[in-house]
């Protein structure tokens, strides 16, 4: 049998390029007799090494040739022109059984238009420009990308979910036994720095793609001053790139002279491949969501992750269980890419004693609901990471809350969309499953059956509006087909078809969750390949009916966890 092609493009950062790898192996379940070769940025390129089920990687420094054509205004210069030529002919001359474009940005998405494949999956381009997203997952990622807080799906099971196959990986790795070099540089710089084998070793990764994910410096060096205060054995190593060297000098600086010896800053001083495995070393690894966060799912060390700013956890979460994640407790968390806050209070509710705190019952192994009472956790909530009903990563609370309706209709709309998306699950969620989840609330918010109530009748407005609209496309193909249709009766159908299209764009924008469902239904509208009228009303048609059962889905979710609400906290 010939061996298939696989190209994979992922020119993105160091924590997706990790997220990625439960999708490389997936792909080897299915296809081992194939050859995979992944393209990406020459920065990322070292991690890369680490990853297993890759038999080419290739770096394509995308990001300059890009910049360089927005500055020229598109304006191409022959040298430009030949470089691109060149490097484009062996993946354009090539006929690759399957590629994924895993980046979103417009290079990208052009490119796999210029490729020859039986099938693509991810973001692509059309002979008019228009960009189009292959495959359902890929749909919801381009939502979730938008509406931050109706995000809820793990990027690793988003990857792995664009192969449909039910092979489930469910897990991230870094195989450090392919860079012995690595390893043994790692063990040096340790070794030097007084680092022994009877030490536990706590690692601060204290960097961040944005400053407003960045928990305070001051705060990592109150942490480093309990935690040696508790035990002299521990070490701290402070973790991250060359432009995070200012806050590990801070630290150590800042440090009592008794405790100099029991911290050590890396902080741009190791390589990737160094880095991986002093995380590995690492007894448990403090951090902000970063890719450092994801270099520790994927060798299997414990993480406590401390989520401010833009960082939505249900997303880019550690993928691995009973993974600790701390968030502030406020409502307007994560906040979206663009904000610029100038209240960063979400950074100052999680303070260092209760960092403390949960990293010493950690290390004990008696991190527990009944061993946080005593913890001041106002504006605090704790998390834990474990996979769910359907085999996706989900987050629980470790601390007793009350259900909110905002937390509510997350949860629901988590699980509806997982059974919609994944054509492999067998069953739908039971009672029990239900109860399982809100058996983890100490009760439920005053006013959240009347909020229930009005998310239902909206979603009812909604379903009717997809009825209304799919039934004027089946009377507009009976025409077609039997050869009736005029301009007029056209031109008026298409009317009705926007105006369905708007009412649904209105009542969608009052919830975030619904709101996604809709950009859902519009990128799917925008990625229709048909050119004339029959063709794209039968995949308006099957847009409506998609659409309408995701809301279907949603809707039923709800009434079911409506009525165990009812019998669990007696409402």
């Amino acid at each position: 049998m010939k061996s298939k092609k696989i190209l994979i493009i992922n020119f993105t950062r160091m924590g997706d390029l990790i997220e990625s790898t439960s999708l490389f192996k997936k792909i080897k379940t299915v296809y081992p007799d194939s050859f995979v070769t992944l393209l990406v940025l020459p920065e990322f390129y070292e991690i890369c090494e680490f990853f297993d089920d890759i038999d080419e990687i290739i770096k394509f420094d995308i990001t300059n040739m890009s910049n360089e054509i927005l500055n020229n205004n598109f304006k191409f210069s022959y040298k430009l022109f030949k470089s691109l030529e060149d490097f484009l002919k062996r993946f354009c001359e090539t006929d690759y059984d399957l590629v994924f474009n895993l980046t979103h940005d417009i290079m990208t998405s052009y490119f796999l238009y210029m490729l020859k494949a039986r099938k693509f999956v991810g973001f692509s381009r059309n002979r008019e420009g228009d960009l189009l997203t292959i495959g359902e997952m890929v749909l919801y990622f381009v939502g979730a990308a938008k509406i931050r807080k109706a995000s809820c799906i793990n990027l690793v099971d988003i990857y792995e979910e664009m192969l449909p196959q039910n092979v489930p990986v469910k897990r991230i790795y870094l195989n450090t036994s392919k860079k012995i070099d690595a390893r043994e540089s790692a063990k040096k710089i340790l070794s030097e720095n007084g680092v022994k084998e009877n030490n536990t070793v706590i690692s601060f990764a204290i960097g961040a793609s944005s400053e407003l994910k960045k928990w305070k410096k001051e705060y990592f060096l109150e942490l480093a001053k309990l935690l040696i205060k508790y035990n002299k054995n521990i070490k701290i190593l402070i973790l991250g790139a060359e432009y995070d060297r200012p806050g590990g000098e801070y630290i150590k600086k800042n440090i009592e002279s008794e405790y100099k010896g029991n911290i050590i800053d890396l902080t741009g001083k190791t390589s990737v491949s160094e880095l991986v495995n002093i995380v590995k070393r690492s007894d448990i690894l403090v951090t902000n969501d970063t890719g450092t966060m994801h270099i520790a799912a994927g060798v299997g060390t414990d993480i406590a992750v401390i989520y401010t700013g833009q960082a939505g956890y249900f997303e880019t979460g550690p993928y691995a269980e009973n993974q600790l994640l701390v968030l502030p407790d406020i409502p307007c968390f994560p906040c979206d890419f663009k904000v610029s806050c100038n209240n960063y209070v979400c950074g100052d509710y999680i303070k260092p004693q209760v960092i403390f705190e949960i990293i010493r019952l950690k290390l004990a192994n008696k991190l527990n609901v009944d061993n946080l009472k005593d913890l001041d956790l106002e504006k605090i909530n704790l998390l834990i990471s474990k996979l769910d009903k359907f085999g996706f990563m989900d987050y629980i609370p470790l601390k007793r809350i009350k259900l909110s309706f905002n937390e509510l209709k997350l949860r629901i709309f988590k699980l509806s969309m997982e059974s919609t998306l994944n054509k492999n699950i067998p069953d739908m969620v039971k009672k029990n499953d239900i109860r399982e989840i809100l058996n983890n609330y100490s009760g439920i918010d005053e006013n959240i059956f009347d909020d229930v109530d009005k998310l239902v009748e909206v979603i009812d407005k909604m379903v009717n509006f997809c009825y209304k609209a799919m039934k004027s496309l089946k009377i507009l193909l009976k025409d077609i087909i039997d050869s009736k249709i005029g301009v007029t009766k056209a031109v008026s159908t298409l009317n009705e078809i926007g105006d369905s299209d708007l009412n649904l764009l209105l009542n969608g924008l009052i919830y975030d969750e619904l709101f996604l469902l809709n950009i859902i239904y519009k990128t799917f509208k925008q990625s229709i390949l048909s050119y004339d009228l029959f063709g794209i009303s039968v995949d308006s048609l099957k847009n409506f009916s998609k659409y309408k059962l995701y809301l279907k889905n949603y809707k039923g979710l709800i009434v079911e966890f409506k009525k165990e609400m009812g019998v669990i906290f007696q409402y």
